[in-house]
C-alpha cells in the first residue's frame, strides 16, 4: 500500500508553496503521486501545507490558514515528502500543542552544528518548533552527558509547563508516534507515614544494646554512654555478621533508648561486667586508642658564652667597657681584693649572656664611684685586662706614682669638690678592715691616698663628722657587720639607713646639683634599673692640688665648677643665679642654658633700644 494513502485508501492531499522554485514542485509533485498521493491547487482543510521555512510566504500562509478549528491542517517544510519516503511511511505530526506546533529550544550544550541541524529537521517533520527561546520553549532539549542538564533540571523541576529532554528524546518519540514526557518518581522526604507505626525495642534489642555497652564502656564513671560517637560506632558495625540487627533501628533510636531507660539497663549492664570482669583501658574499649609512636629527643646544644675582651674601640672615657646598650642589665662586682699603688680594685662586669669581663681604673689612680653600689658577685674573676691610655676628660690627671711625669695644669676653670658619692666610698677604702680579706691573706700593699686634695677632704669630712655610728669596734680593733643590716617587713629601719636621712644640708645641695648623667640617692632608690646612671658615667668631681692655681682662681674659693660656669652665665648675660640655676636644674644641659639665656639678652637689647 502506497504511504501517502490513508487506512480507507484515499490519497493524502497536498498543497505546494507557489513562489518554489519550479524544478523543486516538479520533483514534488511526481514524488507525492508516485507514492499515492494528490496535489491540490488550494490549500486543503485535511491535509499538508509544503512550505520553505523562513520566507515570507510561509509566514503569510501561516497566518491565513494556520487556525484552531483546522488541527488536521498541517503545515511543513517540502522536504517532508522526501523524509516520508526515506522512512517508508507516512510521519505523524505528533509534536502539536492545543493544535500548534510544540515549541522546543535547542541548549547550546548540544554543540554539534550537523546533529543540531537534524534534530531541527526531525522536529519540524513531526509538526514541531525548534526555533523557540528557552524561556517560551515547551521543551528544552539538552546534552545529558554535561553538568548543564543536572542544573536545567533542577532549575525547571518546579515549573510544570516546562520539561528538560535529551536530543535522544525526540528519535524515540518519533519511533513510538507518542510524546512520552520522561516521568517523576516520588522520593521519600523522610519521617513516618501518617498510620504506620514504629519499630518497636524488643526485650533481645535491649539485651543486645546493654552487652554493647558493656563491652565498650564498662564502668559508667568513665563517661561516654550517652554520647554520639559510641552509638554511631554502633551502626558502623552493621556489615560484621554478628552485627545485622543494628539496622532494626537509628544509632539516634539506639541513643535514646539507652538515655531514657538509664536506671534500668544500668542494672542489667552491671551484671554483665560483673561476669566477665573486664579491666579499664583494655583494648577496644570505647576512649582508648594506641598510644603514638615516641619520637626521639635530639639533644640540644647550648650555645657556648664569648669571651669579649674590652679594646680601645669599646672603652669609654673613664675606661670601663662599652658597647652595652643602654636598656640591658649589668652590674658591677664589689672592689678586688689586691690593692695597689697603680689601681685602686677590680670591677666585674656582669651582663646577661656574656662572660665576666675584669675592668680597672680610670688609668689615674681613681676608683669609679659607683663601685660601692652593688655586693660583689660569686663568680670567679678572670685575669686583669690592661686598660688602655687614659683619654677624655680624665686624661688631665697624672699619675700620682709615675716617678718622670710632671704634673700638668689641668684645664678646668676653677677648683673641683669631690662628689657626695665618692666621699664615702673613699672613707670605705681608707678604714681598716673594711675591705674584703684575699684568698691567701692579707694584702701585700696597704691602700694609698689617690691624691692630696681628696685625702685632706675625706680627713675633714671625718672629723666633723665623726666615725660612723653604724661601725662598732670589737676588743681585738677588728669591725663587725653589723652596719649591712637590711629592713625586714615593717620593721624600723636600721641604723645606717637612719643617718644617711641626717646628711647634712651642704650635701643634700650638692647632690641636687648634679649632673643628670648621675645617678642621686632618690633616683637609685626609686629606679627600676640603675644601669643608666652605670652605663655613661662622668668623671669624678675632685679637688685640685692645693699649690696648684687655674685661671688665675685660688682654691680657697671652694665653689664647684657647675656652681661656678652658672655663675659666669649669669655675669654674662645680667641675670640672676637663681634664673639661671633653675633652667640649669629643668633641662640639665650646660651649654644649652647659657644660649637661652644669651638669646634672651638679646632678645632684650633688641626690644628695648634707646
Amino acid at each position: 500500500m502506497p504511504i501517502f494513502q490513508d487506512a480507507n485508501g484515499l490519497a493524502v492531499k497536498f498543497f505546494i508553496q507557489k513562489d518554489l522554485a519550479p524544478e523543486i514542485q516538479a520533483e514534488l509533485c511526481e514524488t507525492i503521486t508516485s507514492l499515492g498521493g494528490r496535489v491540490e491547487s488550494k490549500v486543503p482543510r485535511v491535509g499538508f501545507v509544503l512550505v520553505q521555512p523562513g520566507t515570507a510566504e510561509e509566514e503569510r500562509l501561516r497566518l491565513c490558514w494556520l487556525t484552531a478549528d483546522r488541527p488536521e491542517r498541517h503545515f511543513v517544510p517540502y522536504t517532508y515528502v522526501e523524509a516520508c519516503k526515506i522512512e517508508g511511511q507516512l510521519l505523524k505530526q505528533i509534536f502539536t500543542h492545543k493544535g500548534e506546533p510544540m515549541k522546543f529550544h535547542i541548549h547550546p550544550s548540544i554543540a554539534n552544528p550537523n546533529a543540531r541541524q537534524a534534530l531541527s529537521q526531525r522536529i519540524q517533520h513531526s509538526g514541531g518548533d525548534p526555533t523557540a527561546s528557552q524561556q517560551s520553549a515547551r521543551v528544552i532539549l539538552a546534552d545529558p552527558a554535561t553538568d548543564v542538564f543536572e542544573n536545567l533540571v533542577g532549575s525547571y523541576q518546579g515549573v510544570p509547563e516546562k520539561y528538560i529532554e535529551s536530543y535522544l528524546w525526540v528519535k524515540k518519540c518519533i519511533e513510538n508516534n507518542v510524546v512520552e514526557f520522561t516521568p517523576v518518581v516520588y522520593k521519600n522526604p523522610g519521617g513516618r507515614r501518617p498510620g504506620e507505626e514504629r519499630m518497636q525495642f524488643t526485650p533481645q534489642d535491649e539485651e543486645r544494646l546493654c552487652n554493647w555497652i558493656a563491652t565498650k564502656i564498662p564502668y559508667k564513671e568513665t563517661g561516654g554512654r550517652t554520647g554520639n560517637r559510641l552509638y554511631i560506632q554502633l551502626l558502623e558495625m552493621a556489615n560484621e555478621p554478628d552485627y545485622g540487627w543494628v539496622t532494626r533501628h537509628t544509632w539516634q533510636s539506639w541513643r535514646e533508648r539507652y538515655k531514657k531507660n538509664s536506671t534500668r539497663l544500668d542494672f542489667r549492664i552491671a551484671a554483665i561486667v560483673a561476669q566477665k570482669k573486664p579491666v579499664i583501658g583494655e583494648k577496644g574499649q570505647y576512649g582508648y586508642v594506641r598510644a603514638p609512636e615516641g619520637k626521639p629527643k635530639r639533644p640540644r646544644k647550648k650555645p657556648q658564652p664569648k669571651l669579649e675582651t674590652p679594646g680601645p674601640s669599646n672603652l669609654n672615657h673613664n675606661g670601663i667597657g662599652g658597647g652595652l646598650g643602654e636598656e640591658e642589665e649589668w652590674d658591677v662586682g664589689a672592689v678586688g681584693p689586691e690593692l695597689g699603688p697603680g689601681r685602686v680594685g677590680q670591677l666585674r662586669v656582669i651582663q646577661e649572656g656574656y662572660p665576666l669581663v675584669p675592668v680597672h681604673g680610670n688609668g689615674h689612680g681613681q676608683p669609679y664611684p659607683q663601685a660601692h653600689l652593688h655586693p660583689p658577685h660569686p663568680m670567679q674573676e678572670l685575669p686583669p685586662i690592661q686598660p688602655p691610655p687614659p683619654h677624655g676628660p680624665g686624661a688631665m690627671l697624672p699619675h700620682p706614682h709615675h716617678p718622670h711625669h710632671q704634673q700638668p695644669q689641668p684645664n678646668h676653670p676653677h677648683p673641683l669638690q669631690p662628689l657626695p658619692e665618692t666621699k664615702h666610698f673613699f672613707e670605705y677604702l681608707h678604714t681598716p678592715g673594711r675591705l674584703p680579706a684575699p684568698p691567701n691573706g692579707p694584702p701585700s700593699h696597704p691602700p694609698t691616698p689617690i691624691n692630696n686634695a681628696n685625702t685632706s677632704a675625706n680627713a675633714d669630712a671625718t672629723a666633723a663628722t665623726g666615725p660612723e655610728p653604724s661601725m662598732k669596734k670589737t676588743e681585738d680593733g677588728a669591725d663587725t657587720d653589723e652596719e649591712w643590716q637590711v629592713r625586714v617587713g615593717t620593721a624600723p629601719p636600721p641604723p645606717w639607713a637612719i643617718n644617711k636621712r641626717k646628711n647634712s644640708e651642704e650635701e643634700e645641695e650638692a647632690r641636687k646639683r648634679q649632673r643628670p648623667n648621675y645617678c642621686n640617692n632618690s633616683d637609685a632608690a626609686t629606679s627600676t634599673s640603675s644601669t643608666r646612671c652605670l652605663m655613661n658615667p662622668q668623671p669624678p668631681r675632685i679637688n685640685h692640688p692645693p699649690n696648684g692655681h687655674t685661671n688665675g682662681h685660688h682654691p680657697s674659693s671652694n665653689v664647684h665648677v657647675v656652681d661656678q660656669t652658672l655663675r659666669d652665665i649669669a655675669a654674662e648675660s645680667r641675670f640672676t643665679i637663681e634664673e639661671v640655676q633653675e633652667y640649669y636644674d629643668r633641662c640639665g644641659e650646660m651649654e644649652k642654658t647659657r644660649e637661652r639665656f644669651r638669646r634672651m639678652r638679646d632678645e632684650l637689647r633688641r626690644l628695648f633700644q634707646d
